[in-house]
Formats: C-alpha cells, structure tokens, sequence
C-alpha cells in the first residue's frame, strides 16, 4: 500500500509511537505529517514475520489507510 508521497513506515520513524490502551490492545501510531492525524496499526499478539514485513512497506500517509486504524488480515496477508 504505497501512496502518492511514498512514504514508508521505515522512514516515518520519528513519528512512531507505541500505544497500550488497557493493558492489553497494542497500537502502533504513526503521525501523519503536518497534521494532527495517526494511522494506527492494531498489532496483534503473535505478530508474523510477513506482518512485520508487510508494515515495512505501508504508506501511513496514503489516502486508503490515512487516520484509520488497520488490523492484520492473516487470510489475505495485508494490513487493512
């Protein structure tokens, strides 16, 4: 899922946060740049290695996951 800018979550790592609501849901926030916006990734317990792959390459800024909060499709291996 790269966007028009082409910016990865590699390269967004100034921006990155992790987040823990409850004590049990993990997020990883990224702040979508000259914005109060995040793209959250909702990471799951067992996070794969082709998750962690597949998040490499996710555009946070992309206008199809920008401000939304993905969860990890095992069936399809994407993050939507």
């Amino acid at each position: 899922m790269l966007g028009h800018t082409g910016e990865s979550v590699g390269r967004a790592l100034g921006r990155i946060t992790l987040i823990r609501w409850a004590g049990w849901l993990r997020h990883l926030g990224v702040e979508v740049p000259n914005s109060r916006v995040w793209t959250r990734l909702e990471l799951p317990e067992d996070l794969s290695e082709e998750a962690r792959l597949a998040m490499i390459d996710l555009d946070p800024t992309a206008d199809e996951v920008r401000g939304r909060l993905l969860h990890w499709d095992e069936t399809t291996k994407t993050w939507r």
